[in-house]
């Protein structure tokens, strides 16, 4: 009976994990824009992207636009509220694992 060579058991092994392609760390992020008006149900409004870094830049340039267009925060970190108005908007970036409207029923 004739036994593989650990030579060819090497070569079939480097060959296998060699054509496994390399696994991103990195998810989807989606940033989550909910807004309320005065006694009206919560608007959702997600946006995706392809990392957090991409959405935490476009979170930060939403806030600053905001407040250019006359919005202030509203008592926590990326909660809005404009001057003129009962508007009332918040700003988080969030994993496209997690859903911030709470679970779905059945």
């Amino acid at each position: 009976m004739a036994r593989p060579s650990i030579g060819r058991a090497c070569i079939v092994i480097v060959c296998l994990f060699g054509s496994v392609a390399p696994v991103s760390a990195e998810c989807a992020w989606v940033l989550w824009r909910e807004t309320s008006r005065g006694d009206a149900a919560v608007e959702w409004y997600p946006d995706g992207y392809a990392t957090s870094k991409e959405c935490y830049d476009e979170l930060n340039g939403r806030e600053k636009a905001m407040r250019q267009a006359g919005w202030y925060i509203a008592g926590a970190p990326n909660l809005y509220m404009h001057k003129n108005s009962t508007t009332v908007t918040r700003l988080r970036c969030l994993p496209d694992t997690v859903d911030p409207r709470g679970p779905k029923g059945k």
